[in-house]
């Protein structure tokens, strides 16, 4: 287990607030129907891969999800599988249960009451992280796909927590960010305490995600913060999700992409990749995103290609 504990000790305040927060709030995501049933099927010593398929099939769009995650390009020269048993097979039944996660909070919120909060670009821009981190997997020391693109999936779910959690004052959050220009993460800070990324590891650690990944989220914003090993795989990960993140906002956002690309291609020199190999990564993944939104049903969104150079 990686060990961070002057990092940690610093930030024990904020994790105390952000259990806080999520203790007092009602309308915090959170995991429903199979997916329920898929975390307590983990912790019953008896169950077997059958049980976990039976809730699968249960659940249509879950099965073809799971069944997108099993035929994906990592898995590139396995024979591709269309039926049910063997994909969770292949995905073992810790990730489909991470699976059933992701989708359960998909499809609840695909909209909500906090004003100025945009669901459909939220997770537009989550999917394409997911994905980006799938294909950066493989920079990060072998770092499994599927791990990867649960990772970048949820990793900004701290933000939909205060938009359901807390509706009104995030919409009021909002509009000051927009009106000042300040860092998200900064006045959600000043106003509650945490920020995002604090209340992301904290739900993630609560659904049984390993406590190494969510120490990986609280870090993504500031990598070289967290006490990593600056050769570590909790390091590249964190870096790798910085650098997913940024490559969604800038082919989902064209109005962010100028300064976007530039924390990309800084971030992506860190992690020995060539701007032209950014470039392919964010290709890659535009093109397959579609598909994927096709699958889980989400609507689609604008997007552009990638910019070239940072100073697009």
């Amino acid at each position: 287990m990686i060990r961070m504990e002057s990092a940690v000790r610093a930030c024990e305040g904020s994790l105390r607030d952000a259990r806080t927060f999520i203790l007092a709030s009602e309308n915090l995501p959170s995991p429903r129907g199979v997916a329920l049933q898929l975390m307590d099927l983990a912790r019953d010593p008896e169950a077997g891969i059958a049980d976990a398929v039976r809730l699968v099939k249960s659940d249509p769009a879950l099965s073809a999800f799971i069944l997108r995650a099993a035929n994906a390009a990592r898995f590139a020269g396995a024979a591709p599988l269309a039926d049910v048993h063997r994909a969770v097979a292949r995905l073992g039944m810790n990730m489909v249960r991470v699976y059933a996660i992701a989708l359960s909070m998909m499809n609840q919120h695909r909209r909500g009451r906090c004003a100025g909060f945009d669901y459909a670009r939220y997770w537009a821009r989550s999917l394409f992280s997911a994905i980006a981190m799938q294909k950066l997997a493989w920079h990060c020391d072998g770092f499994a796909g599927d791990e990867a693109f649960v990772l970048g999936l949820l990793a900004r779910i701290g933000e939909l927590a205060f938009a359901t959690g807390a509706p009104d004052e995030y919409a009021t959050l909002l509009r000051r960010c927009k009106a000042s220009g300040a860092e998200r993460e900064m006045v959600q800070r000043s106003v509650f305490g945490f920020d995002q990324n604090e209340l992301a590891a904290v739900l993630l650690a609560q659904w049984g995600v390993a406590t190494t990944l969510a120490e990986v989220v609280y870090w993504q914003q500031d990598p070289e913060a967290g006490g990593f090993g600056p050769d570590s795989t909790p390091y590249r990960l964190a870096g790798a999700l910085r650098l997913a993140g940024d490559l969604a906002d800038g082919s989902l956002a064209p109005e962010d992409a100028p300064q976007a690309a530039s924390s990309a291609y800084l971030r992506a020199q860190l992690l020995d990749l060539d701007p032209a190999e950014v470039r392919r990564v964010a290709q890659e993944t535009l093109e397959e995103w579609g598909d994927w939104a096709a699958t889980i049903g989400l609507p689609r969104v604008a997007a552009v290609a990638f910019p070239e150079t940072a100073a697009q």
